[in-house]
């Protein structure tokens, strides 16, 4: 008989996580040796900043995203034009005299219906090429009615972080906010 695919790892997404209230409370441990790992991580990479270099360091990132955002939005409105001339010609790489400009695709594939590619395989060959995994859902339901399953579940659950920056003019004015041009009346 053949082995068995050993098991990938599975995201357990948001709103399954928000269905079951205890996730976050046992989460939290999870995510606290997360974020110092990677800060220590992070630590490693320079030294810490003076208030006055961190002040100074916005400051330049505030400068230059507001350079920035106009750029970006004239981009996207030549994209705009761009785009359907591409639909038109199917054209992939236009001259220009810095270079040439190109349009590159890229092709993403699924396999159709796995039921179906099962049903018209043996199972040797199934078993050859198909995973098993673990369905989030239904785990977060067993743990939600076993306690030793939660225990053992949440012992397994792997954490990761990812961190961004955001310059204050990079996020879109909210309701009510002034915009840049209001600032300077």
């Amino acid at each position: 008989m053949t082995k068995k695919p050993k098991p990938e790892p599975v995201s357990i997404k948001a709103v399954i996580r928000k269905a079951y209230t205890w996730f976050e409370e046992l989460a939290a441990k999870i995510d606290e040796k997360c974020i110092t790992k990677r800060r220590k991580e992070e630590a490693l990479a320079g030294a810490q900043l003076t208030p006055a270099q961190l002040q100074a360091e916005l400051d330049e990132l505030e400068r230059i995203q507001k350079l920035l955002n106009p750029l970006l939005v004239e981009r996207e409105n030549h994209l705009k034009k761009i785009w359907p001339h591409w639909g038109h010609t199917g054209v992939d790489e236009m001259t220009h005299p810095a270079g040439k400009s190109l349009i590159v695709t890229s092709l993403s594939y699924k396999c159709g219906d796995p039921d179906k590619l099962q049903a018209a395989i043996p199972e040797s060959q199934w078993l050859r090429v198909s995973k098993r995994t673990l369905d989030p859902k239904l785990a977060m339901a067993e743990a939600d009615k076993d306690e030793e399953f939660r225990k053992t579940l949440m012992a397994n659950v792997i954490g990761t972080v990812k961190t961004s920056f955001y310059s204050p003019s990079s996020r879109r004015p909210k309701s009510g906010q002034p915009t840049d041009e209001e600032d300077e009346e």
